[in-house]
């Protein structure tokens, strides 16, 4: 069993639970619980849970925390989550020289959509989240889609650098900052994934924590 101060997120997210919270509450894993968290957010329960030993089960509406909850409590091939990474990234280098300003957002975003997205990224930015989107959602692994998904986010929503041109994107009032963005999506992205993979609970070595599952969803409705 690690340590509470080994507990570290995978992704930003606004009013986490403090990890330590948890840990003061639950037993150690004689026997093993199962831990139920109706309203998981980006899984800090579940991921305290499964470090203690214990079964973890969660639900959540919010798409991105279901993301981000799954990423922190999967399980994955580091060098396979590697390689795709920089597959991923290879591709996206050959597909964003292809890609205009008035094609650089997402696949079917409307005009509002596109002003949002062209009001926080510049073009460059703009250009190269496009192109990783894009060779992401082409990704047939799902464990390995959602650490890139997770990985992506990151860059994206963070405190002070990232891709945008804001600062505490993360919190309720984002306030835009710069005027080109300190850093780009293809100068960071495999840094994101390392991030990602180190604070996962897999990548700790000769522990073996039990399985999670998270599913989006509603958990007046949802069945497990």
């Amino acid at each position: 069993m690690i340590g509470i101060t080994n507990i570290k997120s995978v992704h930003p997210f606004p009013a986490r639970m403090a990890p330590s919270i948890v840990w003061d509450r639950l037993p150690d894993n004689k026997p093993p619980l199962r831990i139920l968290d109706p309203m998981a957010g980006s899984g800090t329960t579940l991921a305290v849970a499964r470090s203690k030993g214990h079964f973890a089960y969660g639900v959540d509406r919010d798409p991105l925390a279901v993301i981000i909850a799954k990423a922190w409590c999967g399980n994955i091939d580091e060098e396979k989550l590697r390689f795709k990474a920089e597959d991923v990234l290879e591709k996206a280098k050959k597909t964003v020289r292809l890609l205009s300003s008035d094609t650089a957002y997402p696949q079917n975003s409307d005009k509002e959509t596109n002003e949002f997205i062209k009001y926080w990224f510049d073009l460059k930015n703009r250009k190269q989240l496009t192109a990783l989107s894009k060779h992401i959602a082409l990704v047939h692994d799902e464990a390995i889609k959602i650490f890139l998904w997770t990985a992506f986010s990151r860059m994206i929503i963070t405190k002070k650098i990232g891709v945008s041109l804001a600062m505490d994107i993360s919190h309720s009032r984002p306030h835009k900052v710069y005027k080109k963005a300190p850093v780009t999506a293809f100068d960071i992205f495999l840094k994101a994934v390392e991030k990602v993979v180190k604070a996962n609970l897999s990548s700790k070595p000769n522990l073996k924590y039990p399985d999670a599952a998270i599913i989006y969803g509603d958990s007046s409705t949802t069945t497990l």
